[in-house]
């Protein structure tokens, strides 16, 4: 996936995650957060993008899921 996959399916209420189902991301009061999840309980939250806007992480590592 690309940064524009990323946000526009995030925006589209999609299930997207970074390298594992304990890593989704979200989006709150128009920013977007990577948060750790462990047994639906909220352990770490980072920031997707940096100050540039620009993924802090690998685009490659994120997938969508349908599985709720």
């Amino acid at each position: 996936m690309n940064q524009k996959e990323i946000l526009q399916a995030v925006n589209n209420n999609k299930l997207v995650f970074w390298k594992s189902f304990s890593y989704q991301v979200n989006k709150v009061n128009n920013e977007y957060y990577i948060t750790y999840r462990k047994n639906t309980v909220h352990e770490n939250t980072v920031g997707l993008l940096d100050k540039k806007g620009k993924l802090i992480e690998n685009p490659k590592d994120f997938f969508i899921t349908t599985f709720k």
